[in-house]
């Protein structure tokens, strides 16, 4: 059976949204004008929310039943603990050690931005194929 049409955009969702955040939100960080840097920020604020939901969703189905409650937790609680925790330390630690000027916080934004990205679609890529086989597997032993 083919794979439904909402799980191939879920997928493509993800790398969309990466892609997004890093052609809007890193470049908004360096604009000279602020509304420059508006314009921009709608369009990425747009794409960050883009796949939280399916995310999440995702976890969802791949899992048996028992263990999503867990599962989840554990995934929610690794999203904040990097995201709040390293995402937000880090434009602060690169301003402190590499551009040592308070003025230049935009550019340590962007490469923080930058290299969350990169690490996302990374990720995404690399566990796109594993993912597959598992919800292809939790499919079929549902159907069962």
């Amino acid at each position: 059976m083919a794979e439904p049409w909402s799980e191939r955009l879920g997928a493509a969702g993800g790398l969309i949204s990466l892609i997004g955040v890093l052609l809007t939100l890193a470049p908004a960080m360096l604009m000279p004008r602020a509304a420059w840097t508006v314009a921009l920020l709608v369009p990425a604020v747009f794409f960050i929310g883009l796949p939280i939901g399916c995310g999440y969703a995702a976890v969802q189905l791949i899992f048996p039943n028992q263990a999503r409650a867990l599962v989840s937790s554990i995934v929610i609680f690794a999203v904040a603990l990097i995201g709040l925790g390293f995402g937000s330390a880090l434009p602060g630690w690169l301003n402190d050690h590499l551009f040592h000027d308070k003025l230049k916080i935009g550019y340590s934004i962007s490469i923080t931005v930058v290299l969350a990205a990169c690490i996302g679609i990374g990720v995404l890529l690399a566990t796109l194929a594993p993912y597959r086989e598992y919800y292809r597997l939790a499919q079929g032993a549902v159907r069962r």
